[in-house]
């Protein structure tokens, strides 16, 4: 058994609080986006992106959907889409803060190609510009560390997913 002081004077970040409660979480996260609705449908192709923890949820869908759905999906860590990417794609922009440059350029890239778009963010510059062009923003909660973000973070997307008629087990 841990000895909770030990664990307090390691863990000041209550990160084993966090990973703990990741079940219970991503529960309510994904009863909190029930009946969410996206204004497209059926991509031919989805691209999550997104850097560092918030790549991660992305991966896990990823790797979840790769043998149970016939649509596609890619992760993409960095400033460009692939060429592939068009306006029969999803984009899925994560990033937990908002403020990933990397996420900012490939939101604006999907919007510019007319891609299909919806952006994850607890705030920042994607909220400001997902509402400036009217791209459907979905919030998550304020004041964690990005990595314990990963539930809500995982919720959404396979929200996302769901929503526009993605194959989901």
């Amino acid at each position: 058994m841990l000895d909770p002081e030990a664990v307090e004077r390691v863990d000041r970040s209550r990160m084993l609080d966090a990973v703990l409660r990741m079940g219970t979480v991503l529960e309510e996260s994904l009863k909190s986006l029930e009946g969410l609705s996206l204004p497209f449908e059926n991509p031919s192709t989805v691209v999550s992106a997104g850097m560092g923890g918030s790549a991660i949820a992305g991966e896990i869908i990823r790797c979840w959907l790769m043998y149970t759905s016939k649509t596609p999906v890619d992760v993409v860590r960095g400033y460009h889409l692939p060429a592939y990417v068009d306006e029969d794609s999803l984009v899925v922009a994560v990033s937990y803060s908002g403020e990933t440059e990397e996420t900012v350029s490939i939101l604006a890239e999907a919007l510019k190609r007319g891609c299909m778009t919806v952006a994850v963010s607890s705030g920042g510059t994607i909220e400001k510009l997902s509402k400036t062009v009217g791209t459907p923003w979905i919030p998550v909660p304020k004041g964690l560390q990005p990595r314990a973000a990963l539930p809500h973070l995982l919720a959404a997307q396979a929200k996302v997913l769901e929503a526009v008629g993605v194959e989901i087990p």
